[in-house]
């Protein structure tokens, strides 16, 4: 036996010689061994209430050994090296020293079984990791059961049969519990990363385990428990990391990390299932305000294929190249607690919810997702910026319900709500609920069905869009994207040039035809037009007072705004209007014009109702689609075709402006408005009322 001494640093700062590498090797008959390396009697006593608290204790015990046995024990590496004439059942080791073996691990207790001839097993961090264990081995060992600590923290439990790794990394707290089977190496451990390189100061962890694990005897595979907590006083998380998952049927070789931006998944076949539970995930420097900010994940996965990269920060789902993912059920969040789970039904599921600045994302994607990004909206409060969602599937995807909360609370609220049946493989459409509601959608094949719903205060829809083109922009109401800008100056009323609102707008620019029928729903008013009240959940209810009735409107490429009521502009006096009882109507087409068996414009406070029709004919429920489309005729060649008219509907009624013209008979255009006494009449083209409309 050879014994090798050197210095070691005491906690108090002197040096004592003490083991550094302990060396047996024994030619015996086959018969169990016991080996201890004491400085100190009081090592033989098994009580930790009366072992030494200075110096260090080695106790190891081997089952029958062959006839040529050599042991090593290295403290500076943490190795214990078994080499043998021939394999053996188990070897034990324990160590309690008084300092640091390695690290903040002052005490070890391991048992390896089932050893080939040789193999050398570390129970130090590799390089490059802060704290964890590290196994080499050049044959397969059956199990390795270990815990190492600081002496005082109190190792995780570890149960037999069930391959497991613990981790402890807190102020004044060390422990790490390890059970694995069939292990032909791996490392697993905490690294310290910095997530921005401009600020290399702010320093981050990152779990991280790399496994060569062949399968049990019976050829079935391993499944394992992973539970780490640990903490950095000076992150700007101020409740330690909690992480426990369990990772399903193990490959022969896998690699995992994880932390506050990313997930990282590699292994040599698929896997048939991952769950993950992190909390306080760390991130940030103390001081640093996280609100917004994903600091909780959970999710569960299965189906894994050979690699996977989740970007926590940004939302992006990235499998293997060509290979789908298994069902993906996730939840990821600032500050709080989970929420209850997402029905189970045949329907993908994603929910934001970003009011009052919080961020809470949930979600469930049924199998055969091939990449997924969410970017979500940058604002908090009305300004919510977009939310923009891009997605492939593997074939034939199950429709998709989405809904989106933002605001601020109280009176700034809203609620998206977009469900897309016939879903595409591959599909990337973004919206926005400033004021309206904005879709901008791309897809690989035409033919998906949407519904969109909004509810805010001051607007609402409640409308679907048919068998929508590969590109397809649809904005509508109040959006400053929704309606050309040159509809916004001022129009010559009663000699002075005042402004007259647009109330509602649609706005649509498609590869191909887009077919739009609902509601959309404006703020309520008096019986005169004052606005009053708000929008919310009516439109969605469908008891919303001031709406606009769409059925079936046929567009491609065309902007359509209307508004009835009064100017914006006080009259001199200051106690109304300049003028009421307006309509604007704006209309620019592209060379597939505008079809609608109704558009009806309706305030049922103020008892309003002014119906517009192109393109067919007949009358409720026997519409005939026949004639031509809609179309705007410009002034003159080169301009655009575009129509805009502002008629004042006292009677009798007059054109106060107007810029272009209609095909009012080929279209055969009505447009019905209520008139004081005549009662619903058609305007268009009217006695000497308004000419010089239709061409």
């Amino acid at each position: 036996m050879d014994i090798v001494k050197g210095p070691v640093r005491q906690d108090d700062g002197t040096i004592k010689q003490e083991l550094q590498r302990l060396d047996a090797q024994l030619r015996i008959a086959t018969q169990p061994i016991a080996v201890r390396y004491t400085a100190d009697p009081r090592c033989a006593d098994q009580d930790p209430a009366t072992r030494p608290t200075d110096g260090l204790c080695f106790d190891g015990d081997l089952s029958p050994v062959p006839d040529d046995v050599h042991v090593t024990f290295d403290r500076p590496t943490g190795a214990i090296t078994y080499d043998a004439s021939a394999p053996i059942a188990s070897l034990g080791a324990r160590v309690d020293s008084a300092t640091a073996l390695f690290g903040d691990a002052k005490k070890l207790d391991a048992r390896i079984d089932r050893l080939p001839q040789r193999v050398t097993v570390g129970f130090r961090p590799a390089e490059g990791y802060d704290d964890g264990v590290d196994v080499t081995t050049d044959q397969r060992v059956g199990r390795i059961k270990a815990k190492i600590t600081d002496g005082t923290t109190e190792a995780p439990e570890l149960v037999d049969g069930q391959a497991k790794v613990a981790l402890r990394k807190l102020p004044g707290q060390f422990a790490i519990a390890a059970q694995l089977y069939e292990i032909a190496g791996g490392t697993i451990g905490l690294v310290g990363y910095a997530p921005d390189p401009a600020k290399p100061e702010e320093k981050s962890t990152r779990i991280a385990a790399e496994l060569h694990l062949g399968p049990l005897p019976d050829g079935s595979r391993q499944d394992i428990d992973l539970d780490v907590r640990t903490d950095n006083p000076n992150d700007a998380v101020p409740e330690p990391m909690a992480m426990t998952g369990r990772i399903e049927d193990i490959p022969d070789d896998m690699t995992l990390g994880l932390d506050a931006q990313k997930l990282r998944y590699t292994a040599s076949t698929r896997i048939p299932k991952v769950t993950v539970d992190a909390r306080n995930l760390p991130q940030g420097k103390a001081g640093d305000d996280l609100k917004g900010k994903p600091q909780n994940v959970k999710a569960t996965i299965t189906d894994i294929p050979t690699e996977l990269d989740v970007d926590l920060q940004n939302l992006v789902v990235t499998p293997k190249e060509g290979e789908a993912l298994g069902l993906v059920d996730f939840e990821l969040w600032d500050v709080g607690s989970p929420r209850a789970a997402l029905p189970v039904d045949n329907r993908n599921k994603l929910q934001f919810d970003k009011r009052s600045g919080n961020l809470h994302i949930q979600g469930r994607l049924l199998p055969g997702l091939r990449f997924a990004r969410l970017t979500l909206p940058s604002g908090t409060g009305a300004e919510t910026g977009k939310l923009k969602v891009k997605t492939q599937f593997a074939a034939n995807p199950e429709p998709l319900d989405l809904v989106m909360w933002s605001g601020m609370g109280g009176e700034d609220r809203s609620r998206i709500e977009l469900t897309a049946s016939e879903l595409k493989t591959e599909q990337e459409f973004e919206f926005i609920d400033r004021n309206g509601l904005r879709v901008d959608w791309r897809s690989n094949e035409v033919g998906t069905d949407l519904h969109l719903g909004v509810s805010a205060k001051e607007v609402g829809t409640d409308v679907d869009i048919e068998d929508l083109p590969t590109q397809a922009f649809v904005c509508v109401v109040g959006n400053d994207d929704c309606f050309d800008r040159y509809v916004l100056g001022r129009f010559p009323v009663n000699g002075k040039l005042v402004e007259v609102p647009v109330g509602t707008s649609i706005r649509t620019v498609a590869s191909g035809p887009v077919v739009v029928s609902g509601w959309i729903c404006l703020t309520p008013t008096t019986t005169h037009g004052t606005p009053s009240g708000a929008v919310y959940d009516s439109c969605i209810n469908r008891t919303a007072s001031n709406r606009v009735e769409l059925d079936r409107l046929e567009v491609q490429s065309m902007t359509f705004g209307v508004h009835t009521g009064e100017t914006v502009d006080r009259n001199s006096s200051g106690n109304g209007p300049e003028e009421d009882n307006l309509l604007l109507l704006h209309l620019r087409t592209d060379g597939t014009g505008l079809r609608a068996r109704n558009i009806n414009i309706r305030n049922t406070v103020a008892e309003k109702l002014n119906i517009i029709r192109a393109g067919y004919t007949g009358k409720h429920p026997n519409y005939v689609r026949e004639g031509q489309p809609l179309f705007a005729i410009p002034r003159a060649p080169g301009l655009p075709a575009q129509f805009t008219m502002l008629a004042d509907l006292d009677l009798p009624p007059n054109k106060e402006d107007s810029s272009g013209t209609l095909n009012c008979g080929a279209a055969h255009l009505v447009t019905t408005v209520e008139l004081p006494l005549l009662g619903t009449t058609n305007i268009f083209p009217a006695a000497g009322w308004l000419t010089g409309v239709c061409d």
